[in-house]
């Protein structure tokens, strides 16, 4: 018996969010909400090219988002420092 190992994925972009940043080169850092392989969707950060391709990245799922929401929320940010966090 042989066995199919090609590695198939599906997305679908349910919701783009917000665009956090943009290189030189065009590529954007986003925050969208996207379902894979047809799955719940989840939040998803991380870097698309202008034609869509996309670079590793990171999921949430709702509760690790309300997380590290609270957690930004605790932060003091000024002039580009930060006062909290490891090692602090």
């Amino acid at each position: 018996m042989t066995e199919d190992t090609t590695n198939h994925f599906t997305f679908q972009v349910i919701d783009r969010v917000a665009v956090l940043s943009t290189d030189s080169k065009g590529w954007t850092k986003e925050l969208n909400l996207i379902s894979y392989n047809e799955k719940p969707a989840v939040w998803d950060i991380r870097k698309w090219s202008p034609n869509g391709k996309m670079s590793r990245g990171i999921t949430l799922k709702n509760e690790e988002l309300i997380a590290l929401k609270e957690a930004l929320q605790t932060l003091e940010m000024e002039k580009g420092e930060h006062t909290h966090g490891y090692g602090r």
